[in-house]
């Protein structure tokens, strides 16, 4: 399957998605965040990167950890996930 997505790619003269976000100079920081909704798990990861990207920059990548679905009345009534959400430091911050 790689192997097709490369042939894919480069017929098309891109990059594979995942190599347009990372250089070999990059350094990533994970952290780790849980949220729910009473929607659906892809709404949790959603409200996951809302909230991170209000105080975080530069996120590159959501994991989904666990899964869970809490129980009413034997239907689901909320949808949480535990998540880590990795960013790129800013090193242009450094003081030198």
């Amino acid at each position: 399957m790689k192997g097709a997505q490369q042939k894919e790619t480069s017929e098309k003269g891109s990059q594979p998605h995942e190599e347009r976000f990372m250089s070999l100079e990059t350094v990533f920081k994970t952290i780790e965040l849980t949220a729910e909704s009473n929607t659906s798990w892809e709404a949790a990861a959603q409200q996951c990167i809302q909230e991170a990207s209000s105080t975080v920059k530069n996120i590159r990548e959501l994991k989904v950890e666990s899964m869970k679905a809490l129980i009413d009345n034997d239907q689901i009534v909320r949808y949480r996930l535990r998540c880590r959400v990795a960013f790129a430091v800013d090193t242009t911050l450094r003081e030198h």
